[in-house]
């Protein structure tokens, strides 16, 4: 996963060595609510990738402030094959009830540029989130 990153951002990367796992089952509270991660982790360069093992959408996918500050979050969809990178460590994040049939599986990571200690590095790599697609 990190070659194939690397390829897409044009540089090397970190990436946790193991991914967060999470399981949201149909008509179940959040997976997690609604945070930033610098609020836990200090760490202002690191970004992250969150890849859904199926097509996600509405309530069971990951929600996303819409921009810096607003506290208003939109759903993402993804689907299955997309990588989706976005600013954990600024941007409020989480999930809603799963108002619907599907279980959704999904892996976290954080990734960083490789010596990265700045936020200007995360900044580089995206502006708020983008997809990777193989």
């Amino acid at each position: 996963m990190t070659e194939y990153l690397a390829h897409k951002v044009a540089h090397s990367l970190n990436l946790d060595a193991r991914p967060d796992i999470r399981v949201h089952l149909p008509t179940t509270r959040p997976v997690s609510e609604f945070h930033d991660d610098y609020s836990m982790t200090h760490n202002f360069e690191e970004i992250n990738m969150w890849l859904p093992l199926a097509d996600t959408q509405g309530t069971s996918t990951l929600w996303l402030e819409s921009d810096y500050g607003t506290g208003k979050a939109q759903p993402i969809d993804v689907k299955y094959g997309q990588v989706l990178l976005f600013d954990g460590g600024i941007l409020k994040h989480g999930s809603r009830k799963n108002n619907t049939n599907n279980t959704r599986i999904s892996l976290e990571a954080k990734l960083s540029l490789t010596g990265s200690t700045e936020r200007a590095d995360a900044v580089h790599l995206l502006d708020r989130f983008s997809f990777v697609q193989g």
